[in-house]
């Protein structure tokens, strides 16, 4: 969350994780790159127990960003109750050069 706006720099064949904590306002969905340059590992072990957690390989020079949101507002108590459809993004750009 400290980098979420922000632009980060990681060199070609670099990996990373991103991990995004549950605080209990909500879960983030999966978290998402829109660029090859960055893609998601997928891998065989356990996942968080909290939060929402990836893992990324920078493979070659350009710029991806990734995304993830959750709902601002827990779910209505009663069934058909008054909601908020408010959502947070989180959203960094990773350059590779």
């Amino acid at each position: 969350m400290a980098d979420n706006g922000q632009t980060v720099c990681v060199a070609a064949g670099d990996k990373f994780t991103v991990k995004l904590p549950d605080d209990g306002k909500g879960h983030w969905t999966a978290i998402t790159s829109d660029s090859d340059a960055v893609d998601v590992l997928l891998l065989t072990g356990s996942p968080p127990i909290s939060g929402t957690q990836a893992d990324f390989m920078a493979r070659h020079k350009g710029t991806a960003k990734l995304t993830s949101s959750r709902p601002v507002c827990p779910s209505p108590a009663p069934p058909g109750g008054m909601s908020c459809q408010a959502m947070q993004a989180f959203t960094v750009t990773v350059t590779v050069p």
